[in-house]
């Protein structure tokens, strides 16, 4: 049963709130506010959820799985003009 937060169903990988495939957008909403100190944090979160739906659909080639789960973090990076040297240290 779904918490609001908007996480993903397994094997599918669809959101377990909206339906949309996971990330939808009130997922990377909830992963940049926790995360927002820091790029390399919401990298570690995406990387690790990218290789679980790997995991599970390993059909879903691997450049579209990339785009639909990490791509999004390196252009709002971009957006947000963000650099690793420029994050706050830990």
């Amino acid at each position: 049963m779904s918490d609001g937060v908007h996480d993903p169903l397994r094997p599918s990988w669809l959101c377990d709130t909206c339906g949309e495939p996971w990330p939808c957008k009130s997922a990377k909403l909830y992963i940049l506010n926790p995360y927002m100190a820091t790029s390399i944090s919401i990298s570690l979160l995406v990387w690790d959820r990218f290789e679980q739906a790997a995991e599970d659909m390993p059909d879903t080639p691997a450049a579209d799985l990339y785009d639909r789960m990490i791509l999004w973090t390196r252009t709002w990076r971009m957006r947000n003009s963000i650099r690793p040297e420029e994050q706050p240290a830990d």
